[in-house]
């Protein structure tokens, strides 16, 4: 089930990115928080931490989208359109080693 729900995610959000001047600011917003809420679960599942690290800065793909969403106002529409692009790479991994484990 969850790999067909990851599968819409990924359709919707490179869809949305490639159409991201479409899309009003809150729909922007309920696709990062949809994209962060789906990284997450899968982090609880399996017991990751959020962050790697990079240098003295943690990275955080789930902090990144959140703000953005937060702020969505503020941000350009590449810049939306990027991360959400950064999301889906980070979701695929995640729905590949699904099905091998199946």
């Amino acid at each position: 089930m969850w790999l067909r729900s990851a599968d819409h995610l990924i359709s919707e959000l490179t869809r949305a990115s490639s159409e991201i001047d479409g899309l009003t600011k809150f729909e922007r917003g309920r696709l990062l928080r949809r994209a962060a809420s789906a990284i997450k679960a899968r982090r609880d599942e399996f017991g990751h931490s959020a962050a790697s690290i990079d240098g003295d800065q943690p990275v955080d793909i789930v902090f990144d989208l959140e703000s953005m969403a937060s702020l969505v106002d503020i941000f350009p529409a590449a810049k939306v359109s990027s991360l959400m692009l950064e999301a889906v790479d980070c979701i695929k991994p995640v729905r590949a080693t699904d099905s091998v484990r199946i």
